[in-house]
């Protein structure tokens, strides 16, 4: 079956990457949550998709030139809605101790110059410090960085992101597969609109998992669920619960 995946958490409902957007899918009945992260300037884990704080806080600059306690002081939820003023950005470790309850998790990991060999270790060892290891992929744009976690830890579950934009869309046109194996690639997390249900399944012949984001459109969902997608990160887990209960088994 199909799981669904919350982008960011909740983020129609709560500040995106935020306990409380995180705590929202978990009342949503999402399968699991994705978020990103990335070091601080004092090598902190923190979960944030952008590279600055500009956009989601009160504060700004970028992640990487400031520490936690600098970051901790910037509110990351009045922007969004004032009843979530005072909420701070969360560290890995406090999105680990509340999702214990879905089945996955899928960590985005996002380097900033340098900081990949960093980044990879901090983060595995984050997650097997937590015993989280059985419910976690760990996904980026960086092919660099997805095959340095797999270097790090053979047995980590690893998924490269793409859309359909770029030199790698040609590159994985016909040779995803082989893409994906040549890589050591667990997971493919293709925009929905590189993918069809050839694709699912020629991916399922050689054992890896596909999980698509990027759909929107109602009917788009329907065929990738149909056609037994893995995984499927959803800024509107509602809507698209209602979608697999209704055409999951048939």
């Amino acid at each position: 079956m199909t799981n669904l995946v919350c982008h960011r958490g909740l983020a129609k409902v709560a500040p995106e990457n935020t306990i409380p957007a995180f705590t929202q899918a978990f009342k949503a009945s999402a399968d699991g949550i994705e978020f990103d992260v990335q070091l601080t300037k004092d090598k902190e884990i923190v979960v944030c998709h952008d590279n600055s704080v500009n956009r989601t806080s009160n504060g700004k600059g970028n992640i990487k030139d400031m520490t936690l306690k600098e970051l901790r002081e910037l509110d990351f939820g009045e922007k969004f809605d004032e009843k979530y003023k005072g909420t701070k950005i969360p560290t890995l470790k406090e999105v680990l101790d509340i999702s214990r309850g879905f089945k996955m998790i899928n960590i985005e990991l996002k380097a900033q110059g340098g900081g990949d060999l960093d980044l990879a270790q901090r983060v595995l060892f984050e997650v097997r410090y937590n015993k989280y290891d059985n419910y976690t992929v760990y996904s980026s744009f960086d092919l660099n960085l997805v095959k340095e976690m797999k270097r790090q830890d053979s047995n980590c579950v690893t998924a490269f992101i793409y859309s359909q934009k770029g030199m790698l869309k040609y590159q994985l046109a016909k040779k995803y597969t082989q893409f994906a194996v040549e890589n050591e690639l667990d997971y493919l997390h293709p925009n929905y609109q590189a993918m069809d249900k050839h694709y699912i399944k020629n991916c399922h012949e050689k054992g890896i998992g596909v999980n698509v984001w990027g759909a929107d459109c109602k009917m788009a969902k329907i065929k990738l669920i149909k056609a037994g997608l893995d995984c499927l990160t959803t800024d509107d887990i509602d809507s698209v619960i209602k979608i697999r209960d209704k055409y999951i088994e048939r």
